[in-house]
């Protein structure tokens, strides 16, 4: 391709390429495969087409800054960065790549040959908004989801929410969290998976349904606990007998089913099982035509609430169907099984998603006033980041049916999402209609977290993991925040928890997240290679590997984890400049990471770009959000930052008027939940510092030795509010003792490893 130049050399005509799979339009700077967009733009782009024009030469590194970085001084590492990123986007494996090959010490080339392609009519720059938009899946949904108001949207705006309003929504819920805990042995229930008789695969989603819509139903009974389905789930397939599944989850009964289709009739039988005995309680078979399921599904429903809770009234709607029509039921229940998939999983695949929006949009075409379907259509909506599209289908569901806890619960993550007000308000009312509500509870806990109500934020936290004892996500949440807390050995049980429950990849790094969290970092290492055993071709993995290796300052394993560091590896690594040059690259990339800004920031700030600093952490917006209860775990830490930058501008006013605001919060995230976690305390310490009351940040300072966790090592070193103490004995013993301790932690870590069998898995021994 060399010889026809490159394309400003052939003046201005698009070209389209083709290496391997991909094509390359050079007019619409747009690369796909088999059709569909990949998101390689930015710096990426135009590394890959440089590479293509390029072909098959050799490019040096030299050469890629002038065609690709317009005559700007580039490091090597920086390069190296961008090549990392080209290979993700386009799927090519570094160790045995297909695009991209490695010449040692003289640059990169395109391995694939390069095919010229005719001008294409309908450009794929039609649908690449639409299809990044359904690929933009938001990895972090069910672990941050914080957010809401909107008791209903049509009735009552979150900006004219009285303090009335809201007191008695705090009631309510709390009445509704007092009622849940009337979880007594003989209050608590568990709905099993039906069990498909039918011999045909086809019915599954069926047999399944049935007993998700069951426990749907039950769950709102007044004072009854009803286990979720992600720990009612576990025992599909399972030749446990009920009272060994009652005992694991705590309940007192449990329901089974078994569910047969043939032709047009279905048959169902259902028992009521006492847990302690063993006995059926209850038994009723039901033999009915296809077209009578519904009505199956609410006598059934009723049937069981008179055993469950005989003495109070119950409502119909709570034991209504949620579809009138027999096709919109099935379609919703597709759906329903394609979502599970989704959230069943750690890592989403964005097929089965859109499986399940297909679905959702089925049964709304069939039934326009299925607000189930409005809803959970919402949620799928959510996963891919089509926010415009949710928001419709969310506040639709709840005109259709104010009550539906779960489109509650998603319209918090709505409003948390688009940083709107009313966050604590709409957990509350997904609770208050639904205390069984897990995703509501953690939900709810976590946002109570953020605004330091530590107290309140375990009670919640707890209720989730009582409805949900099997649930990995729920002990992975309580065990960090007991950590966070200082609490480790109530930690470390947590941990033998999971471990029990779950001895797979995820559980493996839920206890590393745990183990480090309370200053354990050698076996949280541990632990993650074990996770990398379980999921070798995991690059997560290794790249959580290197950085756990980079916190205790062994950067020669970190790197043979991941010989390309980004952005967070160059942090820990204290290597800002480096830093600097790729964080001003990934900004035009990822502007939607917020992590970029603030790593650069702080880089900046280390040399000495105050500036540079202001501008970039002001164009998050984040020091005015940081006020709302929208704010997010890491926002009160970037704003530290930037408080330390604009002191250094000679914005005094401002930089201490923050410092005062957030000094104040920090004091209650110090003094309750995170008791235990060295970034509240070592975030006090700047301020004070900023502020000028340097006896009390040096105070500060002296605590940290004697956290669990332990401090990074960029912060306490290299934080800007420090540098005044860098020669005061006090603030030298606490980084002595620092680099003492993470000695320590290097020095035990053979030891750790050789004590779990592990020790030849570490790159260095091998």
């Amino acid at each position: 391709m060399t010889d026809a130049g490159t394309e400003s050399e052939q003046g201005s005509m698009p070209m389209r390429y083709r290496i391997g799979d991909i094509v390359i339009d050079s007019g619409t700077h747009e690369v796909s495969r088999d059709g569909q967009a990949l998101d390689v733009s930015g710096l990426s782009y135009r590394l890959l087409l440089a590479l293509v024009q390029q072909a098959p030469n050799v490019v040096s590194h030299d050469k890629l800054v002038e065609l690709v970085w317009s005559g700007r001084t580039v490091s090597p590492e920086t390069v190296t960065q961008r090549i990392k990123l080209v290979r993700q986007a386009i799927d090519d494996d570094a160790q045995e790549p297909r695009y991209i090959g490695l010449v040692r010490r003289e640059g990169y080339r395109l391995l694939a040959n390069v095919e010229l392609l005719p001008p294409e009519d309908a450009p794929i720059s039609r649908i690449r908004v639409a299809e990044l938009k359904r690929r933009r899946v938001l990895i972090v949904f069910l672990v941050l989801a914080l957010s809401y108001f909107a008791f209903d949207k049509f009735l009552l705006s979150p900006s004219r929410d009285s303090a009335t309003v809201e007191a008695a929504r705090e009631q309510a819920a709390t009445e509704a969290l007092e009622s849940a805990k009337i979880s007594a042995f003989d209050r608590s229930v568990a709905v099993l998976s039906f069990t498909n008789s039918s011999n045909d695969p086809s019915n599954d989603y069926l047999s399944e349904g049935l007993s998700d819509e069951l426990r749907d139903r039950l769950a709102q009974l007044p004072t009854m606990r009803v286990v979720a389905r992600s720990s009612s789930i576990r025992f599909r397939g399972q030749t446990l007998d009920a009272t060994m599944i009652a005992s694991q989850l705590g309940v007192s009964r449990v329901i089974e089913g078994r569910f047969n289709r043939q032709g047009n009739r279905v048959m169902l039988t259902v028992e009521l099982i006492d847990a302690t005995t063993g006995f059926q309680l209850w038994s009723q078979s039901y033999d009915r035509a296809s077209q009578d399921l519904l009505l199956l599904q609410q006598d059934l429903a009723r049937a069981l609430a008179r055993q469950l809770v005989p003495a109070l009234s119950i409502e119909d709607e709570i034991l209504a169907p949620s579809a009138q029509q027999i096709s919109a039921h099935d379609l919703l229940l597709l759906g329903r099984q394609f979502e599970q998939q989704v959230t069943d999983q750690q890592l989403v695949d964005e097929s089965i998603v859109q499986k399940a929006i297909d679905y959702y949009q089925l049964a709304i075409a069939q039934d326009s006033e299925l607000a189930e379907a409005h809803a959970r259509l919402g949620k799928m909506l959510l996963y891919v980041g089509n926010i415009d599209e949710a928001e419709e289908s969310i506040f639709e569901a709840l005109k259709l049916d104010p009550r539906l806890s779960d489109a509650h619960a998603t319209l918090g993550l709505y409003y948390w999402m688009t940083r709107q007000s009313g966050i604590g308000a709409a957990y509350q009312r997904a609770i208050e209609l639904n205390p069984n509500n897990a995703d509501a509870l953690s939900y709810y806990a976590s946002w109570l977290w953020i605004q330091a109500e530590s107290d309140r934020a375990k009670q919640y936290y707890r209720l989730a993991l009582d409805v949900d004892p099997m649930s990995l996500l729920r002990h992975a949440e309580f065990g960090y925040k007991v950590a966070l807390a200082g609490r480790r050995e109530e930690a470390e049980q947590i941990v033998i928890r999971i471990l029990e429950l779950f001895p797979t990849a995820p559980g493996y790094l839920a206890a590393v997240r745990i183990a480090d969290a309370y200053g354990a970092t050698d076996q949280a290492i541990a632990f993650a290679l074990k996770a990398q055993l379980l999921r070798p071709d995991d690059p997560d993995i290794a790249g959580q590997l290197a950085e756990l290796h980079a916190q205790i300052g062994d950067f020669e394993n970190a790197a043979l984890f991941e010989p390309e560091p980004g952005m967070g590896q160059l942090f820990l690594q204290r290597r800002y400049a480096e830093l600097i040059d790729l964080g001003e690259e990934l900004m035009f990339d990822q502007p939607d990471d917020v992590d970029v800004y603030y790593l650069l920031a702080f880089a900046l700030n280390t040399e000495g770009r105050f500036t540079e600093s202001v501008r970039i952490l002001k164009m998050t917006g984040m020091q005015n959000l940081v006020f709302t209860e929208s704010r997010r775990a890491n926002e009160t830490h970037y704003l530290v930052t930037l408080i330390s930058a604009l002191e250094a501008t000679g914005d005094t006013a401002q930089a201490r008027d923050l410092a005062e605001w957030m000094l104040k919060f920090n004091s209650k995230m110090s003094s309750g939940q995170e008791a235990g976690s060295w970034i509240p305390n070592l975030t006090a310490a700047c301020l004070l510092s900023i502020l000028e009351r340097d006896e009390e940040s040096l105070a500060a300072v002296e605590k940290l030795p004697d956290l669990s966790a332990i401090a990074w090592a960029p912060w306490i070193k290299d934080h800007t509010c420090f540098q005044k103490f860098q020669n005061e004995p006090r603030y030298r013993a606490v980084v002595s003792a620092l680099d003492a301790r993470l000695a320590a932690i290097r020095e035990r870590l053979p030891l750790t490893l050789e004590a779990n069998g592990l020790l030849s898995e570490l790159p260095g021994q091998k």
